[in-house]
This record gives structure tokens, C-alpha cells and sequence, in this order.
């Protein structure tokens, strides 16, 4: 069996192109580094940019030989929330995407999944005559941002949002889904 190679080697003339790349972050407290012990390294953020079958071959490698174990990482609907209301309130100076909510509707025979789209300045301006103190985003301020696009989707839809799953969020900052991925698309942030 033939390794799979890390870089496109199919045009020579070119310089390789990496079609994958991983970074192991840390993302822990201080309190938990803390009660690790001495020899004990936690790096729990693999993040992953390229193909599915490079990033199992990375994983199983890592896992074999550092005796560690990985799976994705599940992002409820309250920090989805926060990533809506804090990518919002952003300013960009070019290309800006619509924010983009995605709701799951929980309890049915088949999946069905709400998308709503706002317009980014009317986001923005939603987030900034919420947001008190700039630079800080408070759990109160976060529900009112949430509970207003909830309120002004039902006055034209009649229906309830706040009974669904929010499953993913799209800004122009990112996009993040429940099961974990995420894909940034502007680096400033």
C-alpha cells in the first residue's frame, strides 16, 4: 500500500501545495493546568484544515503513539448564541456576509432545518443598541440580541424559534456548526 503524500506533487513546475495542515491548541484554565501532573501534557483543540482521510491518518498516529484519544468537538446552542452576538457586533470593512442562524426542529420522523438570514449592518446595529460596554458582552445582553431576531422571525413566519436547536452559525468573522466545525473567514478575528 502507497503512503498518501502531504503536498501536490502533480505539476513539479509548481511549488507544492499543501492540501493539509493541524495544529494542537491549549485551551485549558489555569485551575485545571494546575491539578494536572508535572509530565501530563493537555492540548484539547485539534484543528484541522484539509482532507478527511489526512487528518484520520494524523489522528490514528497520535493516538497510537502518545496514547490519547480524540472526538469532536459538540457545541451547544448557548455558545453558538454567544459566537452569533459577539461576530455581529464586528466591524468589517469588506465583504460582509449576511449572519446566517440555522435551527434544528427537535421531535420529527425526518430532519428539518430553519435557516435565517440577516442582513450584517442590520445585525450589527441590533447588537450595538444592545451591547452596553464595547469591548464586553454580557450573558443578559446575549438572550436580548437572541430573543429579538426570535421575536421579529415569528412576527413574519409565526413560528417559534425559541423551540428549535440552534445548530449552526455563519458571520463573515465565521462558521461554526454544533458538530464542531468550523471554518474561519476572516483572519483579523
Amino acid at each position: 500500500m502507497q503512503r498518501p503524500q502531504m503536498v501536490d506533487d502533480d505539476n513539479e513546475e509548481e511549488e507544492n501545495k499543501v492540501v493539509w495542515m493541524g495544529c494542537l491548541c491549549y485551551a485549558c484554565t489555569s485551575d485545571f493546568a494546575e491539578t494536572l501532573p508535572e509530565d501530563f501534557t493537555c492540548l484539547p483543540l485539534f484543528l484541522v484544515h484539509g482532507a478527511q482521510g489526512f487528518s484520520n491518518i494524523v489522528e490514528t498516529w497520535l493516538q497510537q503513539t502518545f496514547d490519547c484519544y480524540f472526538s469532536p468537538l459538540h457545541i451547544n446552542p448557548i455558545h453558538l448564541a454567544w459566537m452569533a452576538a459577539m461576530w455581529s457586533g464586528c466591524s468589517m470593512d469588506h465583504r460582509m456576509h449576511a449572519t446566517e442562524l440555522t435551527f434544528s426542529v427537535p421531535c420529527l420522523p425526518y430532519p428539518l432545518d430553519i435557516s435565517y438570514a440577516i442582513h450584517s449592518e442590520d445585525a450589527k446595529a441590533l447588537w450595538d443598541s444592545i451591547q452596553s460596554v464595547q469591548g464586553e458582552v454580557k450573558q443578559e445582553e446575549v438572550e436580548l440580541f437572541m430573543n429579538s431576531l426570535y421575536k421579529h422571525f415569528h412576527r413574519h413566519f409565526k413560528i417559534y424559534l425559541s423551540s428549535t436547536q440552534l445548530v449552526k452559525v455563519s458571520t463573515s468573522v465565521a462558521s461554526v456548526h454544533s458538530l464542531g466545525k468550523i471554518k474561519v473567514c476572516n483572519l483579523l478575528f
